[in-house]
C-alpha cells in the first residue's frame, strides 16, 4: 500500500488537530500526521503518557465541523446555536476509534 505523498493540512484539519493538542497534550503533532490512500489525513492520538488511546481521521472531523457550523445547520436549530469546541471534544471522542 502506498500512501499519497503529504501535503499540508487544511485550515480545518489543523482546527481539529488543535482540539485534540488542547485534549490529549503536545505529543500530537502536525509530524504525527499521516495521510490515507484516499489523501485524508490521520492520527494516532497519543496521551500525555505517551499511549496511543484513538485514531482520528482530521479530514472527515474538519467536514463534519464545518458542516455543523454552517449556517444552513444552525438556522434548522431551534436556538440557532453553534457547538462549542468543548462540544465537539465530547463529540470526537465518542466517535474516534478507542484503543
Amino acid at each position: 500500500m502506498v500512501n499519497p505523498p503529504p501535503r499540508k493540512l487544511t485550515a480545518g484539519e489543523s482546527a481539529i488537530l488543535a482540539i485534540i493538542r488542547d485534549r490529549f497534550g503536545d505529543r500530537n503533532t502536525p509530524d504525527e500526521v499521516f495521510f490515507t490512500d484516499t489523501g485524508e489525513a490521520a492520527l494516532f492520538i497519543k496521551a500525555p503518557d505517551g499511549n496511543s488511546v484513538a485514531a482520528a481521521n482530521l479530514t472527515n472531523l474538519a467536514a463534519w465541523r464545518e458542516m455543523v457550523r454552517s449556517p444552513v445547520t444552525r438556522s434548522s436549530r431551534p436556538n440557532g446555536c453553534q457547538p462549542s469546541n468543548h462540544a465537539m471534544e465530547r463529540t470526537a471522542d465518542r466517535c474516534a476509534f478507542h484503543f
